[in-house]
């Protein structure tokens, strides 16, 4: 059985991280041969720019570029381009999928919290905590989908949240997907399952339990 999308992106940032442990401390950019990401993850070279982007849009790193031309070397390679923090938050990311693995292998939940005022969190809440608002329609759709078991049709969330469409929904997961794998250092992806035709769920993997603010 292959890796599934998830996987094979942890395997490229471990990939990753480990050359630039080896490099030193807060390198601004590294090249990294495409032909041996591609094989330590066992891809098609061609699904590369792909996972980059989810890198990339994950900020986990700040961005990458083709480089093979540009230094006259025959294969291609990537530059990876780093933020200041990229050692710290690779290895959060990396440590959180997995845990995921371990509770999906031992049939427990991970557990994350929600409060009344908007903040989304787990572990240390002063580390890993997402400040989405209590009023914000972030916070509505998480809460919503948490209330309610199963699938959720995108068309009956946008009448909850009084929004105007299915779009505007599919916009403002994407967006708190994003800020869920910002700041709570897990894929927002992973939390948020979606379905063709279904509609959005909360992962079952992932328990989410209500606080007093």
């Amino acid at each position: 059985m292959g890796l599934k999308s998830a996987d094979k992106t942890a395997v490229i940032l471990q990939w990753i991280l480990d050359g630039y442990s080896l490099a030193g401390y807060r390198i601004d950019k590294l090249e990294f041969s495409a032909c041996a990401m591609a094989k330590n993850a066992d891809v098609d070279i061609s699904m590369l720019p792909m996972i980059l982007d989810n890198l990339e849009n994950k900020r986990l790193i700040k961005t990458y570029g083709e480089s093979g031309e540009d230094y006259g070397i025959q294969e291609l390679t990537y530059t990876i381009f780093f933020f200041d923090n990229f050692k710290l938050d690779a290895k959060a990311y990396l440590d959180e999928e997995k845990r995921n693995i371990s509770a999906s292998q031992s049939g427990n939940s991970t557990i994350l919290y929600i409060d009344s005022n908007g903040n989304f969190w787990h572990g240390d809440k002063n580390k890993f905590c997402y400040e989405m608002g209590a009023k914000s329609n972030r916070f509505l759709t998480v809460k919503f989908l948490n209330d309610n078991e199963g699938f959720q049709p995108t068309r009956e969330l946008a009448e909850k949240l009084d929004v105007p469409n299915a779009q505007n929904v599919r916009t403002e997961i994407k967006k708190i997907r994003n800020n869920i794998t910002k700041y709570l250092k897990i894929d927002g992806e992973r939390i948020i399952e979606s379905k063709k035709g279904s509609g959005y769920r909360i992962n079952p993997g992932y328990k989410i339990l209500e606080q007093d603010s």
